[in-house]
């Protein structure tokens, strides 16, 4: 009897405060690198209040994410929405998810290797695998370094 009440405390705590992570990132332009002010960010299918809007430099972040796989859509007015699956998040960490956006009609820069497009209420939609994003992330990230010097 002890043992059970003992075990229900000290289970309290989780229940009370389960366990969450964060997804954060950046949105920009794939033609110009600039951020973009005012894109919406959200996790599809997941409840309202899952999303952010960036910050004057492209920044977003979404707190108290219960652990799992996600597919996370960036929107903004006139870009192309981007789709990036198989986001991860685990418990207690933040998940660093950044979305490249094309202007509509933009043939633009490619966004990463495996993008598939399809059509969307007149939009085009673009749906990346996060292996992509991560690479493409990475390339820019080299690229703003090298400028730098």
């Amino acid at each position: 009897m002890l043992r059970s009440l003992v075990f229900v405390v000290l289970s309290i705590p989780s229940v009370l405060f389960g366990q969450t992570g964060s997804i954060r990132g950046q949105v920009t332009d794939a033609r110009t690198g600039e951020p973009l002010v005012g894109a919406n960010v959200i996790i599809v299918g997941l409840k309202p209040g899952h999303g952010a809007a960036t910050d004057v430099n492209g920044m977003f972040r979404m707190n108290k994410v219960p652990p799992g796989e996600y597919v996370v859509r960036a929107s903004y007015i006139d870009y192309e929405t981007v789709t990036i699956q198989n986001v991860k998040v685990t418990d207690g960490e933040t998940k660093e998810t950044n979305f490249t956006m094309r202007k509509e009609g933009d043939p633009g820069p490619a966004a990463g290797n495996g993008v598939d497009s399809l059509n969307v209420l007149g939009g085009t939609e673009r749906k990346m695998p996060a292996e992509s994003v991560a690479h493409e992330t990475r390339d820019t990230l080299h690229g703003m370094d090298q400028s730098k010097k």
